[in-house]
């Protein structure tokens, strides 16, 4: 997959929502995924659940 980049950044950086979310499901053992549709930009998140019994 390729770096989904903001507009209105020079530097073609990704943008702060992407990074947060990104580093979010990292530190709980998730995952992410990023993706463009047409002219829909799609994400979708996956966190560890830490349920009690």
């Amino acid at each position: 997959m390729g770096k989904f980049t903001q507009k209105k950044r020079q530097n073609k950086q990704e943008g702060i929502g992407i990074l947060s979310m990104k580093k979010l499901c990292e530190k709980h053992g998730g995952a992410s995924h990023f993706e463009a549709v047409g002219n829909r930009f799609q994400a979708s998140f996956i966190l560890k659940s830490e349920v009690e019994d």
